[in-house]
């Protein structure tokens, strides 16, 4: 999952908002979508993987449990 997010994230920032993105494509239609929105998307997909992160450290949390 961490890896799916932060492959996401990276895919909505370059391929949308940068120099080969919306905007930057010369000879071809913009594409559809605000550079901003497909950035704010990447940003909560970073953030998602972020988080997903911090929940790996709850796997070892059963067996601290038994130590109580």
């Amino acid at each position: 999952m961490l890896t799916l997010l932060l492959a996401l994230g990276a895919w909505g920032c370059w391929s949308r908002c940068g120099p080969n993105g919306a905007a930057g494509r010369p000879g071809r239609p913009p594409r559809p979508g605000s550079p901003l929105l497909w950035l704010i998307l990447s940003a909560v997909a970073f953030g998602l993987a972020f988080n997903t992160k911090m929940l790996e450290g709850f796997i070892a949390l059963p067996a601290l449990r038994s130590c109580t």
